[in-house]
């Protein structure tokens, strides 16, 4: 795990200023960034200052390509995109307010049919403004509950907390 690509950087912070957060809110959540490359594609890791400290001070930098992850795995830059994680989107939690637009909330069944990786109709959930790229779902208690875009009326997930159960992990 080692310093990200001005191009990761950019793909992370450009997306988390299109859902809405500002400077402070991103400054606590990910107040450094480290990845850790697998091909072509990079996993973003958010870690606090002294943890980054920690692993700066002792453990060798030919030693870090072995560390697997430290800190909150933010997701994953692909191609120039980037794909956000469920921790994310717990890390996030604390901020509802200030990215109530970039939202979606579930109705009470929708919760169900969400985690269970399918398409939701309009009745299913709720929504500010039908113009963003992608949403930060919750559920009717406001909990993240998974990430999802709006394609035809319809809310489609991209990760969702039974994607872990699903998935084998």
């Amino acid at each position: 795990m080692n310093e990200c690509s001005e191009e990761a950087k950019r793909v992370f912070l450009t997306f988390m200023r299109d859902i809405g957060l500002s400077n402070d809110a991103l400054r606590v959540i990910c107040p450094v960034m480290r990845c850790r490359r697998t091909g072509d594609n990079y996993n973003l890791f958010c870690l606090t200052k002294d943890l980054a400290i920690f692993l700066d001070e002792f453990l060798p930098r030919e030693e870090r390509g072995d560390l697997l992850a430290a800190g909150i795995l933010a997701g994953r830059v692909e191609r120039g995109r980037f794909t956000p994680s469920m921790a994310l989107a717990y890390a996030l939690a604390g901020f509802l307010e200030e990215l109530e637009e970039s939202c979606v909330v579930l109705s009470r069944g929708g919760e169900i049919r969400f985690t269970h990786g399918k398409p939701l109709g309009e009745d299913e959930y709720e929504v500010r403004r039908p113009d963003k790229k992608i949403y930060l779902v919750l559920t009717w208690r406001k909990e993240p509950v998974g990430w999802g875009v709006l394609a035809g009326g319809k809310l489609i997930p991209i990760m969702d907390a039974g994607w872990f159960i699903r998935s084998g992990y």
